[in-house]
């Protein structure tokens, strides 16, 4: 919704029964657990769709799109029929998600689920295949006159490597001699390696794309487009903190606004200030994503007094490059201020070394040599919810996140 839709004033509900309604139309504005369908989130994102456009717009043209969780790769992935919809050319978008069980046959008896060849269906033609000539020659029996865009979702999650050999060696066929087709593939990853170990042999005609996270503006947007069309009010320092902890995903942004907003609810107020926020803090973690509480969990549990919490807080709040990493000298800042006292690096090194091991997750990956390690989370959606444990739990205050 834009903002010539939006209410020109505040709608107090008049009795109980409307309260409630409102309580709950906010669950239908803000959907922290599920990918949106709303193409005006992408709006400020041109270039992306741009690269997208340019990948599999033209015929024989193939795309990765690849991201941390929780960018909104899938969102945007369920949009690209509608992106790349043109006026004189038929479009069909089959879209499927991956899974660990999943193996070279199995994924195209899910992708031409839709599809019949004299009455037979892939799975029947197919059976368990490992041979892309015959995937080749079901394809290119589909229509000519129509673009058939295959979008493997969450590919991140096959685990078999013969897969993806056999996968790359379809897609290089396809390249070469099928240009009404063309795959689109999203993951979760932080570079090509993390999906195609051997990324050298992918074709060439295959764009390799990185959704970044969402700018703060893009994020302040999500905010203020649906806040007002519900006749609620939220202060300018409330958005602002709601963006600064999202750290870039839109999840975070749904999510903590939602409980904000229901918060003020409660007290019989369309009006979300500040302490809505603050007041709401121990239910946005606890409606966080359970593997990401379990992973927090797993970092800094101990039965012997330790500073894991502390430190691992001061990780999330420490400054990053480009890239989100962050190095040591970072962590000093954040963490005297936490424990009240000057540290060194020398103070918590070896909570860092624990962070980068198998008991503790690993929580960190560490990069680089010695006394020039960087350090990122290995699960980027975790960085924003330990801070917010931090202020849930009242170790930090709004103003320590930058």
């Amino acid at each position: 919704m834009t903002g010539a839709n939006r209410p020109t004033a505040k709608i107090v509900p008049a009795s109980a029964n409307e309260w409630r309604e409102l309580y709950v139309l906010l669950g239908h504005h803000f959907t922290p657990h599920h990918p949106v369908d709303d193409q005006e989130l992408f709006t400020g994102r041109l270039d992306l769709i741009s690269e997208v456009e340019d990948a599999v717009g033209l015929r024989g043209r193939h795309a990765i799109i690849y991201g941390d969780r929780g960018v909104g790769k899938t969102s945007f992935a369920n949009l690209l029929e509608t992106f790349l919809r043109l006026p004189n050319e038929r479009i069909k978008c089959v879209k499927r998600l991956a899974s660990a069980e999943h193996k070279y046959a199995s994924i195209w008896h899910d992708l031409l689920s839709d599809f019949r060849w004299e009455e037979r269906t892939a799975k029947q033609l197919l059976g368990d295949t490992k041979n892309p000539t015959e995937v080749i020659e079901l394809l290119e029996a589909l229509p000519r006159n129509q673009r058939t865009i295959f979008i493997i979702d969450e590919f991140d999650r096959i685990k078999d490597k013969q897969t993806k050999v056999l996968l790359s060696d379809t897609l290089k066929n396809i390249s070469d001699n099928l240009r009404h087709i063309s795959i689109v593939i999203v993951g979760i990853a932080r570079n090509i390696n993390e999906l195609f170990e051997n990324h050298e042999s992918l074709p060439r005609a295959l764009k390799q794309i990185y959704m970044p996270r969402m700018s703060r503006e893009e994020l302040t947007h999500i905010v203020e487009d649906r806040i007002p069309p519900l006749g609620m009010t939220i202060t300018r320092s409330a958005t602002q903190n709601i963006v600064a902890m999202s750290d870039g995903f839109p999840g975070y942004t749904h999510l903590i606004t939602l409980n904000a907003a229901r918060h003020a609810v409660k007290r019989r107020s369309v009006d979300v200030v500040q302490t809505d926020l603050d007041q709401a803090m121990t239910a946005i973690v606890r409606d966080a994503d359970e593997a990401i509480a379990e992973a927090y969990d797993q970092a800094v549990s101990s039965s012997r007094a330790n500073m894991y919490r502390q430190v691992l807080l001061a990780c999330a709040l420490a400054r990053t490059d480009e890239k989100n990493r962050f190095t040591p000298s970072a962590v000093t800042a954040p963490l005297s201020k936490i424990l009240g006292r000057s540290v060194t690096t020398a103070t918590f090194n070896k909570n860092l070394d624990k962070f980068c091991q198998e008991g503790r997750g690993p929580v960190l990956m560490r990069e680089g040599t010695r006394k020039r390690y960087r350090f990122h989370f290995c699960l980027a959606l975790l960085r924003p919810y330990v801070i917010m444990r931090g202020l849930a739990d009242g170790t930090i205050e709004p103003k320590h996140v930058r």
